[in-house]
C-alpha cells in the first residue's frame, strides 16, 4: 500500500478501512483455476481443478491460506483480509436469482467458510462484476450490458451479508464501459451493501470522489503480476497520476 499525505476528503463512515487494509487475494497467484476455459483479461485458457487440484479455487485452498495468515508473524504485521477473487460461483444463479458458491469446490458453503475464517481472527472477502458475467464467465451483477438498475445488486448484497462477507471487490467485464453506465451501477451496489447493516469493505473501479462517498477502496490500474516490474510499474503510475486524476483529494480514513 502507498502512504499518501492526509487531505480533506469525503469518506464513507461505515466503520471499516480506517487505515489501509492488508490481506491476500487468490487472483495474483491462482487466477481462475476452476472449471477450465478462457478467462477475459487472463490472457490464456485457464486449467481446471481436475488438471491442477493443488491450485484449485476452492474451500480447501482458502482454508489453507487462512491458516497461514493466522500465524503470529502475519497477524502481527497487520494482515487481516482473505479475499476470494473470480471463479468461486456456480455457472448460473438459482431459480430464485440468488448466487451460490460452486457446490463441488465449496461443499460446505460460503457461510461455513466465513465462520471458519472468522474463528481464526481474520475477515473473508469475495468478488463479483458490474456486468452480465464476471471476467471468468460466472454470473455478474447486471441483467444487461447497460446495467439497468437495480439488477441483482439488492439480492446479492443481502446474500453477501447473510454469508458474513467482510469485503467485496467489484470488477467491470461484460458491460458498457462508460461513466454513464458504470458510475450509477457502482453507486447502487455500494448503497445496497450499506443498507444491509453489515459493515463490509467495498472496492470499485470508478470515479474517485464517487467511490469515497459510497465505497472504501478503488481499483486504479492493471492487475498485479508476479514480478517486481509489475509492482514498480503500478507505483510509478500512481505517482505520475494520483494528483491530476483526483485520487489524492479523495483518499482518507474510511
Amino acid at each position: 500500500m502507498l502512504s499518501l499525505p492526509p487531505l480533506a476528503s469525503v469518506a464513507l463512515d461505515n466503520g471499516v478501512a480506517r487505515t489501509p487494509p492488508m490481506g491476500w487475494m487468490t487472483w495474483e497467484r491462482f487466477r481462475c483455476t476452476a472449471d477450465g476455459g478462457d478467462v477475459a483479461g487472463g490472457g490464456a485458457s485457464q486449467p481446471s481443478c481436475a488438471e491442477d487440484p493443488e491450485n484449485c479455487i476452492s474451500e480447501r485452498l482458502v482454508r489453507q491460506h487462512a491458516e497461514i495468515m493466522a500465524r503470529p508473524e502475519w497477524r502481527g504485521a497487520g494482515y487481516e483480509y482473505l479475499n476470494i477473487d473470480d471463479c468461486w460461483e456456480n455457472w448460473s444463479r438459482s431459480p430464485g436469482g440468488k448466487l451460490a458458491p460452486n457446490s463441488t469446490r465449496f461443499p460446505h458453503g460460503m457461510r461455513a467458510l466465513a465462520d471458519y475464517v472468522h474463528s481464526l481472527g481474520l475477515k473473508l472477502g469475495t468478488y463479483n462484476d458490474m456486468g452480465t458475467e464476471t471476467c471468468g464467465g460466472y454470473p455478474g451483477e447486471c441483467k444487461d450490458e447497460s446495467c439497468s438498475l437495480p439488477g441483482y445488486m439488492g439480492v446479492d448484497a443481502a446474500t453477501y451479508a447473510g454469508w458474513g462477507i467482510d469485503s467485496l471487490k467489484m470488477d467491470g467485464c461484460h458491460s458498457v464501459h462508460t461513466h454513464g453506465v458504470l458510475d450509477p451501477a457502482y453507486r447502487c451496489m455500494g448503497e445496497a451493501l450499506n443498507r444491509t447493516g453489515r459493515p463490509a469493505k467495498g472496492e470499485a473501479p470508478v470515479n474517485y470522489t464517487e467511490t469515497a462517498a459510497r465505497c472504501n477502496m478503488w481499483r486504479m490500474y492493471n492487475d498485479i503480476q508476479d514480478s517486481y516490474e509489475s509492482v514498480s510499474g503500478i507505483v510509478d503510475w500512481v505517482g505520475d497520476h494520483a494528483e491530476a486524476n483526483g485520487m489524492l483529494a479523495a483518499q482518507g480514513p474510511g
